[in-house]
């Protein structure tokens, strides 16, 4: 299996990813084709999580970066992810930025986990946006993702581990 992931949602962002398993290496930012992003794979916590959505159509793409992991970090993100419960983890051809295709590991969410209309967490939403930014998404891509819906954590204890996380704003 590769030791590549396609990073779209939280885990573009450098902090989430570190906070989970450590450092990883980058190796370029990517579009996934016939796939569109969704927040709507419903987490844990009851809110909404991102989702690479399968549509099948050649126009839909997209963006993420790819990231080299270790074995046991890979193992450490599948438990995080959920795999086998709330995602799958499968293999997928990118297109990096070079023009290069690469097969990636590509988490999507189960169709039983997708609900509609949940709104993200804040401290989830800044990390797909933070991410984006960190990896410089094209600037469309970034004023789509920051439109996200999303509402406060009432959960004063995980709002607070999360936003720890991101560390003081830039």
């Amino acid at each position: 299996m590769s030791d590549l992931i396609f990073c779209y949602g939280s885990n573009m962002c450098l902090e989430r990813l570190a906070d989970r398993i450590g450092e990883t290496e980058l190796v370029g930012r990517a579009r996934l084709r016939r796939f569109v992003f969704r927040m709507h794979k419903r987490g844990y916590d009851g809110s909404a999580k991102a989702d690479a959505m399968w549509t099948g159509r050649s126009e839909d793409f997209l963006w993420g970066v790819v990231r080299r992991v270790t074995g046991l970090s890979k193992a450490e993100l599948d438990r995080c992810e959920g795999v086998g419960v709330g995602y799958d983890c499968a293999n997928a051809d990118v297109e990096l930025d070079d023009g290069t295709t690469r097969t990636v590991n590509l988490y999507t969410a189960r169709p039983d986990w997708i609900v509609n209309g949940l709104p993200a967490f804040g401290w989830y939403r800044e990390f797909v946006v933070r991410g984006a930014a960190q990896h410089e998404l094209p600037r469309e891509y970034q004023q789509w993702l920051a439109n996200i819906p999303h509402c406060p954590d009432d959960d004063l204890v995980r709002r607070a581990k999360n936003w720890a996380i991101l560390g003081p704003s830039e």
